[in-house]
Parts: structure tokens; C-alpha cells; sequence
């Protein structure tokens, strides 16, 4: 039988994301620690935003006030996990390029 250590979490991870990721969702850690990133501040919208089309940003680079309004709350901190996509080509599956 695996324990889990509910104290345990890694540089990217904060321990509250930590907690809902392993402890309250069950997800294995080592996947975890792999797949999930903290984020807070102004990082957030290079995660989330980054495949804006660039009439979505003003002509000095920044996103329009609108996208800032809507996912401010964000700021104060979220998380990102990234993964593959199942319906897209197998290749990413095996690790074949």
C-alpha cells in the first residue's frame, strides 16, 4: 500500500495546489509533479492567453483591458496542468515525433 505524503510537494506546485491535486483528487504524485504548475501575477496570462490572435493585444504588445478585467482574479494565484491531447495524432502518445 502506497502513503501518500500530504506535506510533500515540489518547487512548482504550492502546497495548497499540492493538497487538492494529490490528497483530495487522488491523482499520483510523481504525475503530479510533472504535470501541474503554480502560477500567480502576470504569468498567468502567458499561460492561459498565449494563443490570443494578436488583435487581442494592443499595438504595444499588451492584452486589451478587457482579457486583464475578465481573468484578474487569476493573479492571486491558479493552476496549470498540461498534457496531451487524445484526439489529436498518436505520435504524441508514444513519443515519436
Amino acid at each position: 500500500m502506497n502513503i501518500i505524503d500530504t506535506h510533500q510537494t515540489n518547487n512548482q506546485l504550492a502546497p495548497n495546489h499540492w493538497h487538492e491535486w494529490v490528497v483530495n483528487s487522488a491523482v499520483d504524485p510523481k504525475l503530479t509533479a510533472l504535470n501541474v504548475r503554480s502560477l500567480s501575477g502576470s504569468i498567468v496570462y502567458e499561460y492561459l492567453l498565449y494563443a490570443l490572435s494578436q488583435t487581442a493585444r494592443r499595438n504595444d504588445g499588451r492584452l486589451r483591458d478587457g482579457y486583464l478585467k475578465r481573468y484578474a482574479h487569476l493573479e492571486s494565484g491558479a493552476w496549470w496542468v498540461s498534457g496531451l491531447d487524445p484526439s489529436t495524432t498518436e505520435n504524441q502518445w508514444t513519443g515519436e515525433d
